[in-house]
């Protein structure tokens, strides 16, 4: 599998996402080889044209030694003989195990992961709220205790106060208490259920903001913002509309930030502003993020400039497009859907339409379903609230991209079959399929 005109090699971890495809379309358009790999099969790097092989690898979280015997063992197979740069690229969660390990994985590839102290400064909840007192960096007020008797004895406890489990991810297990009193039995409940003391955190006024950076040894050298318009589940789901922001506001915290943990390598920021004080820091990922595919469409191409990085070349990365907006199709109306469903407003209605909506369906009448469907909830729905929702959302993505890149790569739909894979070998659906 030699490619004389290739410039290197890459395996990308965690085949079945959209991010791990975005990997693949920037590095395999510039001549980058990609071997891509996951513990299902049939995942969208195994149909993508951009891909050249993939291999399976051990569950990481049930069996991590497995896993990094597997990873190992491929990543000698495939070892490119001519001495061309060879890149192990995380594309999710798995950046941290990755990054633990580096010392066994570099012996044999570049691991372009963040280093794990950096990481370690960063990535629970208390030990980033601690680096970020250390080095006089805006956050929400929060308190850090070793147990809910401590926590309860604080003074000028916030509320209302959002209690966060140290490992939370994408929002499971956060609870919003309205009460000083809500928050600490709560706490007892993560804690009696065997988990670790949580972090109370004060609730502040403002939207969301994701910070995408790029640093080199400490140094940022790209970046970007965006703020998702829609999500999916719309309380705490993934963006489903986004839309490019000025990141002028959040720059100097992040930097700030990134340079005193020496950051090297791709980080997610999340940040909370009303539009008007100082925007606040609320957590850090040392992975790629889900809007990794609004990141390039916006003209920031992380992966290519990672590549580089690791590879000790100097990139020289563009700024970022504002106002660029990108969506995912049929997501992006299902959580308006949903929206109108949880409001109340018009549910008797999508009830009588519903029946001959799925018989529609049942008769294979694709194209007539689907139009009726969408026509019912653009125009037959009588409140004028739930239609406000709906042309609030057509406004919101006119002109957008979509984030799926099946444009020119179609065959990669075929990956969702993953999610049968998952349900064979795991007897259950995958984690990203219940949040």
């Amino acid at each position: 599998m030699e490619n004389a005109t290739s410039k290197g090699r890459v395996i990308v971890t965690y085949g079945r996402s959209i991010i791990a495809l975005a990997i693949a379309h920037s590095l395999g358009k510039r001549g980058v080889e990609v071997i891509g790999c996951d513990d299902v099969e049939l995942t969208v790097l195994q149909f993508s044209k951009y891909v050249q092989d993939t291999f399976l690898h051990r569950l990481a979280k049930e069996n991590p030694e497995g896993y990094l015997e597997d990873l190992i063992e491929n990543i000698e197979r495939y070892k490119p003989e001519n001495g061309e740069p060879y890149v192990l690229i995380p594309s999710f969660r798995d950046a941290t195990i990755i990054a633990k390990h580096r010392e066994r994985l570099e012996k044999h590839i570049i691991v372009a992961a963040p280093d794990i102290s950096s990481i370690d400064a960063v990535l629970s909840k208390a030990a980033f709220a601690k680096t970020a007192e250390a080095n006089e960096l805006p956050i929400p007020q929060t308190l850090v205790a070793d147990s809910v008797e401590e926590l309860q004895d604080r003074e000028n406890f916030p509320e209302p106060a959002i209690v966060k489990p140290p490992d939370s991810h994408g929002g499971r297990g956060i609870r919003i208490c309205q009460t000083k009193e809500e928050a600490v039995r709560y706490c007892h409940e993560i804690v009696d259920a065997g988990g670790e003391m949580p972090v109370v955190q004060a609730a502040v006024p403002g939207e969301d903001y994701c910070f995408a950076a790029l640093c080199d040894h400490g140094q940022l050298v790209a970046h970007m913002a965006y703020q998702n318009l829609q999500q999916f589940p719309i309380d705490k789901g993934q963006g489903v509309v986004r839309k490019t922001v000025d990141d002028a506001p959040f720059r100097a915290s992040a930097e700030k930030l990134l340079a005193a943990v020496n950051w090297h390598g791709i980080a997610q920021i999340d940040f909370r502003w009303d539009g008007q004080g100082e925007p606040m820091l609320i957590e850090v990922n040392p992975r790629f993020w889900a809007g990794l595919v609004h990141s390039v469409e916006s003209g920031v191409d992380f992966p290519w400039l990672l590549f580089q990085i690791m590879t000790g070349q100097s990139p020289e990365p563009n700024e970022a497009k504002v106002d660029v907006t990108t969506n995912t199709p049929g997501l992006r109306w299902l959580s308006a859907l949903q929206d109108c469903i949880d409001s109340n407003e018009s549910f008797e209605e999508l009830g009588r339409h519903w029946e001959n909506f799925t018989a529609q369906l049942e008769g294979k009448r694709w194209e007539a379903a689907w139009r009726s469907f969408a026509d019912f909830m653009t125009t037959e729905i009588d409140t004028e609230s739930t239609k406000a929702k709906w042309r609030q959302l057509k406004k919101q993505s006119e002109n957008a991209h979509s984030d799926l890149l099946l444009e020119d790569d179609p065959q990669a739909a075929l990956g969702l079959l993953f999610v049968v894979s998952s349900l064979i070998r795991h007897g259950d659906l995958p984690e990203e399929f219940k949040v």
